[in-house]
């Protein structure tokens, strides 16, 4: 089952394109005790045919 996800998980990077990243600020989850910094990724996932050409 492991194998199964990492393939998965590998593939899944292989077909996927960054977007955007947006930074949150470090006070943003304030209010429930966490002190972090976080960015929120928009990805767009391509068909396993697809061939990105660098």
């Amino acid at each position: 089952m492991i194998v199964k996800f990492l393939y998965s998980f590998i593939i899944s990077i292989v077909t996927t394109a960054i977007i955007l990243v947006i930074s949150l600020p470090q006070t943003a989850f304030t209010a429930t005790g966490a002190g972090v910094k976080s960015s929120v990724l928009f990805l767009r996932k391509y068909p396993y045919i697809y061939h990105r050409k660098n």
